[in-house]
């Protein structure tokens, strides 16, 4: 079985439910078939717009040297439901933190002894890679009230590498309303104006 719910473009969530029976696994090879299917039929009536939230956010002006919680009342202030301030979130950092191209460790946490030093230093430079966007989002969910993790895993990022030895890569679960949905902020990052 699967869920998935669409929360307007950049956020699509798909949520998979353990199969019963081992008769079930034989129609895993036509789900893509039926994910692309019901996409166009579900899209309208399950599309959240966040063009207000997006539009808040960017518009927010903010001193450079402003503190992590205050940052994040102002980002969720206007907000109360916990996918608005997700979005908020998720939106500021994709938007405001560039992906460091020089810094390519391939221990994820090589240059910081604890999470929280990454965090931070990835929002004072406002620079960083996978763990630093996934530990400054779980941080900024935490002090919002949002149950969330960071997961860390494996990434193909080139076709060299198809089977990383270690983990390559950081990401984020985050639980709303009583379910958990998986976010890359770093991915989106690169994309940020079509977030």
């Amino acid at each position: 079985n699967l869920k998935f719910r669409i929360f307007g473009k950049g956020m699509v969530f798909l949520n998979f439910i353990p199969f019963k029976k081992s008769s079930q696994i034989s129609t895993m090879k036509h789900l893509p078939a039926v994910i692309l299917l019901l996409i166009p039929i579900l899209s309208p009536s399950q599309q959240v717009d966040f063009r207000e939230i997006d539009n808040y956010v960017y518009s927010l002006e903010v001193n450079k040297d402003i503190p992590i919680p205050e940052l994040t009342g102002k980002l969720t202030m206007p907000f109360r439901s916990d996918l608005h301030k997700v979005r908020a979130i998720f939106f500021w950092i994709a938007s405001n933190i560039e992906y460091d191209n020089e810094d390519k460790e391939p221990e994820l946490f090589a240059d910081y002894p604890s999470a929280r030093e990454n965090l931070n230093e990835t929002y004072r430079s406002g620079k960083g890679v996978c763990s630093g966007y996934s530990h400054l989002f779980r941080y900024m969910l935490r002090l919002s009230g949002i149950r969330s993790m960071v997961i860390t895993g494996y990434a193909r990022n080139d076709l060299k590498n198809i089977y990383p030895m270690t983990p390559n890569h950081a990401w984020n679960a985050v639980r709303i309303e009583d379910n958990w949905y998986l976010f890359d902020v770093t991915w989106a990052s690169d994309s940020s104006k079509k977030v």
